[in-house]
């Protein structure tokens, strides 16, 4: 199914079928951040080792929640260099 939209900027009407065909692809979200240790330390690679409880709890929530069957959540870390 080819969706084109209509050179004046308006919306064309969509069939029910045709709008639900619309939302049955996979998702992706993506959360990148930077880590603001004035060391550098890598957030992703040493989850054991930092002492900030609500920084790991909100991303391995985010990861839980997010991760299912028709949504994938992919994190990435930006390196500060």
């Amino acid at each position: 199914m080819i969706f084109q939209k209509p050179a004046t900027g308006s919306t064309l009407p969509l069939d029910i079928d045709t709008f639900r065909y619309l939302f049955s692809k996979k998702i992706v979200y993506v959360m990148a951040f930077v880590s603001k240790f004035a060391d550098g330390i890598s957030i992703i690679n040493n989850m054991s080792e930092i002492g900030l409880n609500i920084t790991k709890f909100s991303l391995i929530q985010s990861i839980r929640e997010m991760n299912t069957e028709r949504n994938v959540l992919l994190v990435n870390e930006i390196s500060r260099e």
